[in-house]
């Protein structure tokens, strides 16, 4: 970006990125109203699977999936960088380790929180029913 700005100024990246943010927010768009139209179990590729063909649904989800295996390391590179920027005495690998960790800590943290919410969800309408009998009384 460094170079766009230097040739074209900070006008002309605004309007580079009014440009491309009306673009997904289009997309976006139109990928909300499919999934009110047509609720699906699936990634967004089971649309393309419905209404294009099979063939290119699977291209598609593998693309997608081969897309987020090579930018998650290049993403964590870059966040490494970042913060060597402000301390560069620790190595970059450690802070990658870091954010791996703490990515992994999170999905896990949110498998158990849906585990603990399913399974106390025949609790609560039980307390629930107590309280309001309790406040009829």
């Amino acid at each position: 970006m460094g170079g766009a700005l230097e040739g074209g100024g900070p006008g002309s990246i605004v309007i580079c990125f009014i440009i491309i943010g009306v673009m997904i927010l289009m997309m976006m768009q139109a990928l909300g109203e499919l999934a009110v139209m047509y609720p699906i179990n699936g990634a967004f590729y089971t649309y393309i699977v419905r209404f294009i063909d099979p063939s290119w649904g699977f291209a598609v989800g593998w693309e997608y999936a081969i897309q987020w295996l090579t930018i998650l390391p290049f993403e964590l590179t870059a966040a490494g960088l970042t913060i060597r920027f402000w301390n560069d005495t620790i190595n970059v690998g450690v802070w990658i380790t870091i954010f791996v960790s703490c990515t992994g800590f999170c999905v896990c943290g949110s498998e158990m929180l849906i585990q603990l919410f399913s399974s106390s969800s025949s609790f609560y309408p039980s307390s629930n029913a107590s309280v309001y009998v309790g406040m009829v009384k």
